[in-house]
């Protein structure tokens, strides 16, 4: 959609919009789109749609205009009005700086021809301006992580006993048991040499191990004392319709699998009350979470930008994170799910360090001699 909207004319999609009604925290809007850029965006859909056309007589594509455009308006004025009605709903959210996590609820669209700009109804409903609390309050302290010597014992051990699985028979009759020249030429581990430096390195790795598994429990902990603190509402409408909707697909998914939902309960040992009552939780946890994250990214302004170094291998992350390949030509929805894959990976970033948590590697630990050393991924 970006490069649709890169024309001649301004890129504003909204030609007016007005406020309609509000009432029990629910904006309607109607909303009008700029006609000038809407009848570009109708030349670029149409002259794609009108390369795949072919017709007796003239080449794929090539058909005279008067021939194809009657084949083809219904296609690309549905296109037309789908892409435009989604982009100004999200140019309006960003106008009036509004918040949701509720999908806004698009009716009375009014739509004749090209040169009439397409008008809508929008029911959007905002979420609360609910104040981020004083982190501070929410420091994050870890403890001694050093692992006890019979933990580096147990995986001394099984370094050992993955070497045994796989050496050839003649390694283990001449290594019966660990030893320098054992690490040196059977592990081929870069810079360690002898059984001390293994050891060291063991430890070490037990230690990072410890200290992420820590870390993310604290962080996990943190999040909901201050989700909890925010006070957050959930809307009844949004939990009971993902609670229907889940109940729905199980029992489809069930049914295709020669199953029944009355099996799955017995399964289970539970009701359906019960199962409603698990997902309503769920959901609302989801909900206040989603409300917390919109809230922190905004209020702390956390952007992705593809020109900065640190924000460039945050979308690199986020990329391989959905399977993305560097070659792959990516579709609008693609790209925006990266960049907000990234924004999160930003956010958690400074949300760790508001909480007082330090970036680290997997070369450097506080614990380190050479004294304090920047941790940075």
């Amino acid at each position: 959609m970006a490069a649709l909207l890169q024309t001649d004319t301004p890129n504003k999609i909204i030609q007016s919009k007005k406020v309609l009604k509000e009432e029990n925290g629910t904006i309607e809007y109607e909303v009008r789109i700029n006609e000038a850029l809407q009848k570009d965006v109708y030349e670029k859909l149409f002259a794609e749609k009108a390369k795949e056309i072919e017709m007796k007589g003239f080449r794929k594509g090539e058909a005279p205009r008067s021939m194809v455009e009657s084949q083809i308006y219904n296609d690309v004025t549905n296109n037309m009005v789908n892409a435009l009605i989604n982009n100004a709903v999200g140019e309006l959210l960003e106008e009036e700086k509004i918040t949701v996590i509720l999908m806004p609820e698009v009716t009375n669209i009014t739509f004749t021809v090209i040169e009439t700009p397409i008008a809508f109804v929008v029911k959007i409903q905002p979420i609360k301006d609910y104040a981020l609390p004083d982190m501070k309050k929410h420091q994050i302290e870890i403890g001694d992580l050093a692992p006890a010597e019979k933990e580096i014992d147990d995986a001394m051990k099984s370094v050992w006993e993955e070497w045994n699985k796989r050496a050839k028979d003649e390694d283990k009759a001449q290594y019966t048991e660990m030893s320098d020249t054992w690490v040196e030429t059977q592990l081929n581990v870069p810079n360690v040499t002898t059984i001390a430096g293994l050891r060291d390195m063991v430890k070490e790795e037990l230690e990072h191990s410890k200290l992420h598994e820590v870390e993310d429990q604290k962080i996990s902990e943190a999040l909901k004392a201050i989700i909890e603190s925010m006070k957050i509402e959930v809307p009844a409408e949004f939990v009971s319709k993902n609670v229907e909707q889940s109940i729905t697909q199980q029992k489809e998914r069930l049914t295709k699998g020669g199953s029944s939902w009355d099996a799955y309960l017995t399964q289970y040992k539970k009701t359906e009350d019960e199962i409603k009552s698990d997902l309503t939780e769920l959901y609302s946890q989801q909900y206040r979470e989603e409300v917390f994250w919109r809230i922190f990214i905004k209020t702390r302004k956390i952007e992705i930008d593809p020109a900065n170094k640190e924000d460039a291998t945050l979308i690199n992350y986020a990329a391989a994170n959905i399977g993305a390949r560097p070659e792959d030509k990516l579709s609008q929805e693609a790209v925006e799910r990266i960049l907000r894959t990234a924004t999160m990976y930003k956010a958690l970033r400074t949300l760790r360090e508001e909480l007082g948590l330090k970036e680290h590697d997997h070369h450097h630990h506080d614990h380190d001699d050479a004294g304090d050393v920047a941790h940075s991924h």
